[in-house]
């Protein structure tokens, strides 16, 4: 478990905590005895952050493709093949590390700083 202290919209303090679920236990694949490298310790270097670009949210390698694009287009049926044809300039890795990126965010717990 990570935790990082940080502001959410400016405003209040926030404390994040990350819970840093196994790839093993995620997969269902792979038995949760053997020891894995986490989700939040892969390098994730395909994604990437820019307040320029979509706002801040997060990329596909600086272009304006964002995650949710991907996982969205993902959720709502298509293949990688689909995908790549829509976007000729995005690499299979970009679609498999959108996708590792979004399952470490959906496992994020936002908890309020309390004070006194």
């Amino acid at each position: 478990m990570t935790k990082s202290w940080g502001q959410k919209n400016g405003i209040s303090p926030v404390l994040y905590v990350y819970r840093e679920p196994s790839l093993a236990s995620t997969s269902g694949l792979i038995s949760d005895d053997l020891e894995l490298d986490t989700i939040s310790s892969m390098k994730l270097a395909h994604i990437t952050f820019d307040p320029n670009v979509m706002g801040g949210r997060p990329c596909i390698r600086g272009l304006r493709v964002t995650v949710g694009t991907i996982v969205g287009l993902i959720a709502s049926g298509h293949s990688q093949d689909q995908i790549l044809k829509l976007y000729p300039y995005l690499e299979k890795e970009d679609l498999s590390e959108a996708l590792a990126y979004a399952a470490w965010r959906a496992e994020e717990v936002e908890l309020p700083l309390v004070t006194g």
